[in-house]
């Protein structure tokens, strides 16, 4: 063995010393009677000889020669009346000095007791053993004239201790024959980079990402008293202990029923290459609320946007008359006065993922040709410029950086003046999306347009899904996608990636390849269901069959959602937070007249008395009203209603339906309604259509 790891093994002796792990004293030599104690105040000793166990008493020149260092900087004691002060390569330990029959001995409650004993010697020095495992060491001190410059050392300096988070990566090992491998050696032997062989990296969060033989593995880490401890493999895995000199360089033995191998692992000031093939591990990014939002209305196309008392919204009646227009917006007015001030800002196409900069509007242009371009038009409809005229997509804005695809589907960059086009990733790629830090998200077109991670400044790339997707949405570190398998209906199961365990999970839920995120709940785009994130695995909705409402834009107090008429044709509805109602009322009515199994006429209404005033005309099958937190629509105001009709019409059934997730006051309020007969049943917004209209046909 190299005499590098001859000084780590005296090294981590000497640790094991000061933390009082292992430390034994030795009488006088042959049995003599010791010499009379001639330790007195104010007195320094230092290390000049050094006995690894073996027998052999190195000097200090042998010392220098093997260690690199000066007998005072592997062991040096300072005795200053009941004071002592112990340096032992590195550390400065502050403990109590006791005179014994035989010496003398260093106390400290930070230590458990008895951190070393010292023996004197006739010949005027003294002696320390160390007892472990294997052997005995043996410490000779001598007494120095002067103070040590190492006592003197401030802390900092004297530890040198390299922080632990960050990188780590192979560069020395041991096959169990005593010759350490370089990394050179190690990548002769094993056709790899010494970093594929073992990397590390340890983020200050406790968590950890390791590469062994190429593979990696996610896990948690915590500091240890000789370095830290790695957990792998979750609650069944295994802890890996690695030995920290404090210098850059660790240690981790690991033995099987062959060999034991010892990995010498280096501080690297960038992460490894090795970790180029694991990009989730190198990423730090985690989306907010809001980010997850955004993430998501840009999913959708980017179609509205909601700034400054302004809604600047997609129009299209589906033949050819598209077109960019703005209302004034003021959710606090009542339902018919929220949206005013109609106005067209340009007539020049459909436009799509729409961002705001600097005053103006940014959005991709969609004429009647199907060419794109990407257009920038003042916030008043004035000053309209076409900064890219050809064929583009998914533009997205970041600080001051344009994002989109070229004509040939490549991702690139520009200034928000569309100047200083640069190519980022060079090949067809769509659903693009920056993360920020260099990181974006793309489907991969030539690999079966599977989801894609990539990082451009470390020039790394992973694919994610096993199949086709067609949008994707983070949330804190959550990965949500659908692995779309259904091509023609493009539906597939929702999945997620943990970006903390790099775990995959995927749903039995089969449901559309477009959904949203906002506040922690997963909206699909059919039918309005939807499902707390921590939920996710119940959510399913089905597949859009046009007639039902789709939420394609979503912010904190506000969704924009779309119904398909029987002329086909896109209806749009802006719903603020309390207005369900009028989403869950259209839902309900297109379910129940859309199966013909029911029979059902389905009749809305939009106020108290035009129910009543209706259950007398025609003596309606059942009344069916959704139940909120909000008035008008609480319990209170639904059981007014519910006695209005039971007195005109008594046997016209009353079935509340409510939200039992996001809604759960309201649901337990509903629930009791129907065991103390005050209604006739209730429905969970949580249910298919199928079963809503089973349900009903059986009243």
């Amino acid at each position: 063995m190299r005499a590098k790891q001859y000084g780590k093994s005296i090294l981590a002796v000497c640790l094991a010393l000061a933390l009082a792990l292992t430390c034994a004293a030795c009488g006088g030599a042959s049995g003599k009677a010791p010499a009379e104690n001639t330790v007195s105040a104010a007195e320094y000793w230092v290390c000049t000889g050094l006995d690894m166990g073996d027998g052999e008493m190195m000097d200090t020149e042998a010392i220098r020669s093997l260690l690199g260092v000066e007998g005072a900087e592997v062991m040096t004691l300072c005795i200053d009346g009941g004071k002592g002060d112990l340096y032992l390569m590195g550390d400065l330990l502050s403990c109590e000095w006791t005179k014994t029959e035989t010496g003398g001995k260093l106390t400290s409650p930070e230590y458990d007791g008895v951190v070393a004993e010292f023996t004197a010697e006739p010949d005027g020095k003294m002696k320390c053993v160390v007892d472990t495992e294997d052997t005995g060491m043996v410490f000779l001190l001598s007494r120095a004239e002067t103070r040590p410059a190492v006592l003197d050392l401030p802390a900092q300096e004297q530890a040198q201790a390299v922080p632990l988070p960050g990188f780590w990566v192979c560069t020395g090992l041991d096959m169990g024959d005593g010759e350490v491998m370089d990394a050179e050696a190690i990548r002769a032997f094993f056709q790899t980079d010494a970093d594929s062989v073992m990397s590390l990296r340890l983020r200050e969060d406790g968590r950890a990402y390791m590469i062994y033989f190429g593979a990696c593995t996610a896990g948690t880490w915590e500091e240890s008293d000789t370095g830290f401890d790695v957990h792998i493999g979750g609650e069944e895995g295994e802890t890996l202990s690695f030995y920290d000199w404090g210098d850059g360089t660790a240690d981790l033995s690991v033995e099987d029923e062959n060999a034991a191998f010892e990995f010498t692992l280096s501080k690297a000031e960038t992460a490894p290459q090795a970790f180029n093939a694991a990009p989730l591990a190198l990423l730090d990014v985690r989306f907010t609320p809001e980010q997850a939002r955004d993430m998501s209305n840009f999913m959708g196309l980017g179609r509205y946007a909601i700034l400054d008392g302004k809604l600047y919204a997609y129009y299209s009646n589906r033949k050819s008359d598209r077109r960019l227009i703005c209302y004034d917006y003021d959710p606090a007015q009542p339902k018919e006065s929220r949206l005013t001030g109609y106005r067209k800002l340009d007539e020049g196409g459909t436009p799509c993922y729409l961002q705001t900069a600097n005053g103006y509007l940014y959005y991709i242009s969609w004429s009647d040709n199907n060419i794109k371009t990407l257009c920038r038009i003042g916030m008043d409809g004035s000053d309209k410029t076409v900064l890219y005229d050809k064929n583009c997509d998914y533009l997205q804005i970041c600080g001051d950086t344009m994002y989109f695809t070229d004509e040939n589907n490549h991702l690139v960059s520009a200034d928000l003046d569309g100047q200083n086009i640069t190519t980022l990733i060079d090949k067809e790629v769509y659903y693009t999306y920056c993360l920020g830090d260099g990181w974006f998200l793309y489907q991969d077109d030539a690999d079966g347009e599977s989801l894609h991670i990539t990082n451009i400044q470390y020039g790394c790339d992973q694919r994610l899904s096993e199949d086709k997707v067609y949008g994707c949405v983070m949330e804190g570190a959550y990965l949500y996608y659908v692995d779309v398998h259904d091509y023609e209906n493009y539906t597939g199961n929702l999945t997620r990636v943990n970006l903390d365990t790099l775990e995959t999970e995927v749903s039995d839920a089969v449901m559309n390849s477009s959904f949203l995120i906002s506040d922690g709940r997963i909206y699909s785009t059919s039918y309005g269901i939807s499902e707390e994130t921590e939920n996710w695995m119940r959510l399913e909705d089905g597949s859009w069959d046009q007639t039902g409402y789709t939420v394609v834009y979503i912010d904190t107090d506000t969704q924009i959602c779309w119904y398909i008429n029987e002329e086909n044709a896109i209806e749009q509805y802006v719903i603020y937070a309390g207005d369900t109602d009028l989403f869950f009322a259209d839902a309900l009515a297109q379910s129940l007249q859309a199966d013909p199994r029911g029979g059902f006429t389905v009749q809305r209404v939009t106020a108290p008395e035009e129910l009543v005033h209706y259950s007398a005309l025609c003596s309606p099958y059942a009344v069916l009203m959704e139940v909120t937190r909000y008035p008008p629509y609480g319990m209170e105001e639904r059981l007014k209603i519910r006695n209005a009709v039971k007195n005109v019409h008594p046997d016209c059934k009353v079935v509340l339906v409510v939200d039992e997730n996001s809604e759960k006051e309201a649901a337990d309020r509903v629930r009791q309604a129907k065991k103390d007969g005050l209604i006739d049943q209730f429905i969970y917004g949580s249910i298919s259509p199928a079963y809503l209209v089973a349900l009903m046909d059986t009243l």
